[in-house]
């Protein structure tokens, strides 16, 4: 099967996967300080990745995240 009849390339490919991953993703609650909760949300989302990447025998996509997240 080629991939590429259903995704115009590889970057949009591994936005595609990055985004099925992040979907279940829990959100940290909000708070008045918007600043604040994007940190928040930035650093669970690196927690998570690692927590992944511990158990995944795949760290390329570990790797992904991270970058997607600030690291």
């Amino acid at each position: 099967m080629a991939v590429y009849r259903y995704v115009p390339s590889s970057d949009e490919l591994q936005a595609a996967m990055l985004d099925r991953v992040l979907a279940d993703l829990p959100i940290p609650p909000r708070t008045a300080d918007w600043r604040a909760d994007v940190e928040a949300l930035r650093a669970h989302v690196r927690q998570e990745a690692a927590s992944i990447a511990a158990a995944s025998e795949h760290p390329e996509a570990v790797r992904r995240v991270e970058a997607f997240a600030g690291r």
